[in-house]
């Protein structure tokens, strides 16, 4: 009985401590099932993977409340009003360029809302928002 009861213990303390699911596929691929954000400084490698899938995964008129709770906080985040438009730019780090410790605006990608919604990414979209 003791075993049993001690067995069954040891099976809810594993079940309550499991927490991001990493998958190795064929092609050396990640797939996160949860993604922890203070591990994020520990591998910036798969970070940037991680943010390139979920970028590619995005549709013009999410919301912006969900992009972040699947994204976590972006590495650059500005906001400003356009017109009677609330414009806000997350931008998450996809690609490296300075072994530097730092997260440059030149290794992330633009995600431009507006009023909440995203209306698109990438530089192109940036310079529309901005009227650059």
């Amino acid at each position: 009985m003791k075993a049993t009861v001690k067995c069954l213990g040891t099976a809810i303390l594993v079940a309550s401590l499991s927490g991001c699911v990493i998958h190795v596929n064929d092609d050396n691929e990640y797939d996160y099932d949860d993604w922890d954000d203070t591990s994020a400084s520990d591998n910036w490698q798969e970070r940037q993977r991680y943010n390139r899938r979920a970028i590619r995964e995005l549709a013009v008129g999410d919301e912006i409340n969900n992009v972040m709770a699947q994204m976590g906080d972006p590495d650059f985040m500005d906001v400003f009003m356009r017109d009677e438009t609330e414009v806000r730019v997350l931008r998450y780090r996809t690609q490296h360029e300075h072994s530097d410790g730092v997260t440059s605006e030149d290794e992330t990608t633009p995600l431009v809302f507006e009023d909440g919604l995203l209306v698109g990414w990438g530089e192109l979209s940036y310079r529309r928002a901005t009227g650059q």
